[in-house]
């Protein structure tokens, strides 16, 4: 049982952590589209 809800953890941290990976992305991919609007 204990097993079973470290690995429950686990995936939760997982899933948390795709979240904040694709969450960096799409900002640095505002930021860019920003700096190539700002330069023109």
């Amino acid at each position: 049982r204990r097993l079973e809800n470290k690995r429950r953890i686990r995936l939760i941290i997982f899933l948390i952590d795709e979240q904040f990976a694709s969450q960096a992305w799409l900002d640095r991919l505002l930021y860019k589209q920003q700096i190539l609007t700002n330069q023109f």
